[in-house]
């Protein structure tokens, strides 16, 4: 018997365990013949869904020519927001997430060296904690976003970013920036 634990065919986290024969395996990334490694695997990602304090999300600021990306997504279409979205059992840390989410919603791979933390806050609603950072540079004005999450996306001022409506977290977050405009090349 083989047993195939995936979670997201389209990533390279697949993992084929026992016997495999090529012509059996339509798609072998990596033979695991410990069943300890994937039965381990599924016991992290069922812990981190049971227990809802280890979960976070994550969003990130992106900033270019002093102005500042929001979103208003489908799931909150009243509140504008950076992007960003929910952990995945295959995220690692919260800053993997964040790098994930804006490369789904916005086609956009940031480096991870230019991303500077703004800390995390508790979750607006549901257990976990919320992480940000901002990512200054220069990023496409009309990036290719994905319509299944995101309803709308604009650049702002610092200052018509403070006066959005949006979720505590959030206005957290900008207040932080705003506290830190200079370094982020931001005026009001």
């Amino acid at each position: 018997m083989t047993l195939v634990a995936t979670e997201h065919v389209a990533s390279n986290d697949s993992r084929v365990l026992g016997p495999t024969k090529s012509s059996a395996v339509v798609n072998e990334r990596t033979a695991i013949t410990d069943p300890g490694v994937p039965l381990s695997a599924i016991d992290h990602a069922y812990e981190q869904r049971a227990n809802g304090s280890n979960r976070w999300t994550s969003f990130v600021f992106l900033i270019d020519s002093g102005r500042i990306l929001l979103a208003r997504t489908r799931r909150y279409p009243g509140y504008w927001h950076p992007v960003g979205g929910q952990m995945e059992s295959w995220d690692d840390t919260p800053l993997d997430t964040a790098r994930r989410e804006v490369g789904e919603e916005l086609g956009i791979d940031l480096n991870a060296r230019e991303m500077i933390s703004l800390g995390c806050l508790v979750r607006d609603e549901g257990p976990g904690k919320i992480h940000a950072w901002v990512c200054v540079g220069d990023f496409p004005a009309c990036p290719d976003v994905q319509e299944e999450e995101i309803h709308e996306i604009r650049w702002t001022t610092l200052e018509e970013a403070l006066r959005a409506d949006s979720l505590a977290a959030s206005q957290s977050f900008l207040t932080t920036i705003s506290d830190r405009r200079r370094e982020f090349g931001l005026e009001i």
